[in-house]
């Protein structure tokens, strides 16, 4: 088994560093990591020096920019460097979010039978909230439709074949990017594994702006979300 980790960034140092050190304190490190940039010139700069202290490398994306468009530089970067097999899994991690120090392990551990999607369970932390988001055992693309019971960008490890079987990311949406994925994941009626522990941390905190927040851009892609599954 081997693991791709990709986490996107966006003008957000601080929280990057905090994110990489998550990567780095893996307990089962990662067999390649990529770090993907959306951001402005000058914090490239910083976030190529801070990534070289990690000893990981970064990329600036070359798709669309947005999300999903670093999502698949990520994703035409791993093809290019490791080829597609079937022992490949890509495993992102949002700049603002953390891994647990075992959750790489775990994942590992649980993957008894050749999973195409293994996903552990979220804790939702902030200053005004601390919910653990506990997975369903069972799912279906219509979760994804109706809303999202709990996997993030944070959260998702998926095998590469599948993913690129689903679609990849679809580079004309700014929100709702990981609903509409695992959508078309689910609609590939995928092997998976609900691993039924805290893994992942997703930071909600109200103080800054997240993708999930900005309501013009969440109400613009929830459009086209709904256009595209509407039948």
């Amino acid at each position: 088994m081997r693991i791709a980790a990709v986490i996107v960034t966006c003008n957000r140092i601080e929280l990057l560093k905090r994110a990489l050190k998550s990567v780095k304190e893996q307990s089962r490190q990662p067999n390649f990591v990529y770090v993907i940039s959306n951001s402005t010139a000058d914090n490239f700069l910083k976030e190529q020096k801070l990534c070289a202290d990690f000893g990981f490398q970064i990329l600036k994306n070359y798709r669309t920019e947005n999300y999903a468009g670093a999502l698949n530089t990520a994703v035409e970067q791993i093809i290019k460097e490791s080829g597609i097999s079937n022992d490949l899994y890509f495993a992102s991690l949002d700049d603002d979010d953390e891994w647990l120090p075992n959750y790489l392990q775990e994942i590992e551990n649980n993957n008894s039978d050749n999973f195409d999607l293994l996903a552990g369970n979220l804790l939702r932390s902030s200053n005004t909230e601390n919910n653990l988001l506990a997975l369903p055992n069972e799912l279906s693309e219509k979760d994804f439709l109706i809303g999202n019971p709990g996997i993030s960008g944070s959260n998702t490890f998926i095998k590469l074949i599948t993913l690129l079987k689903s679609g990849a990311f679809d580079e004309g949406l700014s929100a709702t990017i990981d609903r509409d994925f695992l959508v078309r994941v689910f609609l590939q009626k995928p092997k998976y594994k609900i691993v039924n522990k805290h893994l992942v941390t997703q930071h909600t905190d109200n103080d800054r702006e997240r993708v999930t927040t900005n309501r013009t851009k969440k109400e613009e892609s929830l459009r086209v979300f709904f256009y595209k599954y509407q039948y």
